[in-house]
Formats: structure tokens, sequence, C-alpha cells
């Protein structure tokens, strides 16, 4: 797919584009197309510029460069892929491993950026919170601990892209995903997988709570 495109400059004469905003939804959509390949051409001041963007780990490969821009690490990545006969979300979060990090969550609906979040963002919140509760309770049965998603959200830093026939949308700005039917079949996919992955590496799941 190849888009031409020139500025009415009756329209936009005292209207500069920087290139690099086209740039970030490009990267965004190499992100969230890991089979694809893109390829960005622009000038600047008549010389041409040329940038191609291919991420073979899609969301995981974000994720981990998001990783980089904190003091120390990130603990406990995950990557999971959900299948329905309905729709399928491309999954991947990570914790931060120091608090004084900013955390980072983006959703995605059919590669449109879901600013105000939705039932994808609950549904991964919910089945995360779900897993560290039992496992909280079945290794830590002496010990008290309030788990929140506000909580989870304020460490977290991951990524999810929904993919469905037919999206519903609300919000201020109609981009909050709205469908409940997602929640609890997804939910219960991440509280399954994350609550396994938990038990299988005691120490990192300590290190979380």
């Amino acid at each position: 797919l190849e888009i031409k495109f020139t500025l009415d400059a009756t329209i936009w004469e005292e209207f500069e584009i920087n290139p690099y905003f086209i740039a970030e939804i490009i990267q965004d959509l190499a992100f969230l197309n890991k089979e694809k390949t893109f390829e960005l051409k622009y000038s600047v001041n008549s010389e041409p510029c040329r940038i191609i963007y291919k991420f073979e780990n899609g969301l995981r490969d974000l994720i981990e460069i998001k990783g980089f821009n904190g003091w120390g690490s990130t603990v406990f990545a995950t990557e999971l892929e959900f299948e329905s006969v309905d729709y399928s979300a491309d999954i991947c979060f990570s914790f931060w491993d120091y608090s004084i990090n900013e955390p980072f969550f983006k959703s995605f609906v059919n590669n449109l950026y879901t600013h105000e979040g939705g039932t994808h963002q609950k549904a991964l919140l919910l089945g995360i919170n779900k897993a560290l509760k039992k496992y909280v309770k079945e290794n830590k049965p002496d010990d008290f601990f309030v788990i929140t998603e506000r909580t989870i959200l304020s460490c977290l830093i991951g990524a999810i892209h929904l993919r469905m026939k037919r999206p519903s949308f609300c919000g201020s700005t109609r981009n909050r995903l709205s469908n409940k039917e997602i929640v609890k079949p997804i939910s219960d996919f991440i509280f399954e997988n994350v609550y396994e992955r938990l038990k299988s590496y005691e120490k990192t799941a300590n290190k979380i709570i």
C-alpha cells in the first residue's frame, strides 16, 4: 500500500506537520502486524529519508523497547495469544522491577489505538488480578495483601491488541471498547496462564507480590 499526498496551502499555510508524528503511527502499525514490513519515505530539505519498520516479535518488541526506558529491568515477561471464533487478541506485559518507573499500557482494537482503554484492558487486568490473588491465598495464607487492578496498572508495562469483526465503542471520544462479552473469556484465559507461570517462577512471583 503506497500513499502519496500534498497539503492544500490555503488550509495548511501556517501549519507544519512533523514527519516523526506519521512515523510514530506507522511504527505502532508495525508492532501490531509483525508479519508485515512498513517503509516510510519522506524528504527533509530536499534530502531523501527512508525508514523501514519490521518487528518480528510484535508486541513483545514494543514492551522490551519500553522496558529499556526505565531504571533497572522488568520482570515476569508474559506473551499470550488468545483465539476464539469471533475474535483474537495478542497480549504482552511485564512488571517494573522498580516502582519509580512510569507505568506504560497501550490497548488497540483492529490496529486502532483505544486511548480510553475499555473492556479489553479490563479483561487483562482482571485476569492478572485473579491469578495474583489465588497465588497469594495458596502460598502466603498468613500474610495480608490488598491487590487491586489500579495497583497492578501502576507498575505494569504492557499492551493488548484485539481483533474482532464488530467492535463497539463508547467514551468521551468514542474510543473506549464496550464489548462486555469479551471480558470473561479473555480474563479467564489470562488468569489460567498467569497463575501457572506464577507457580513455575516462585522467586519472581514473590518479588512481584
